[in-house]
């Protein structure tokens, strides 16, 4: 789980690959000089909706992971494509 009192300071990193897609968390603001923290989506997720609905109402927080949702899919969605378009030009 990220700890969400040191949000200042860390980066999120994604690695596309053709056959492996990699999604590291570090601690500093470059991706390079960081160390390393594996998580997985959901955990980003979870992470990151819950700092977003904290003290909102029931029909923002709906609102707010509607919006997340449908943010999530079409960023997978565009990594698929663009995943596929690299494999094949090589």
């Amino acid at each position: 789980m990220l700890d969400p009192n040191a949000q200042a300071g860390w980066a999120g990193c994604v690695s596309l690959g053709p056959t492996e897609v990699r999604l590291w968390i570090v601690k500093g603001t470059q991706c390079a000089t960081g160390h390393d923290q594996d998580f997985s989506l959901a955990d980003v997720l979870e992470a990151g909706l819950r700092a977003k609905i904290t003290g909102l109402n029931e029909r923002e927080r709906e609102a707010v992971i509607a919006d997340c949702i449908a943010d999530t899919l079409a960023q997978i969605a565009d990594m698929n494509q663009l995943v596929h378009e690299y494999a094949n030009e090589n």
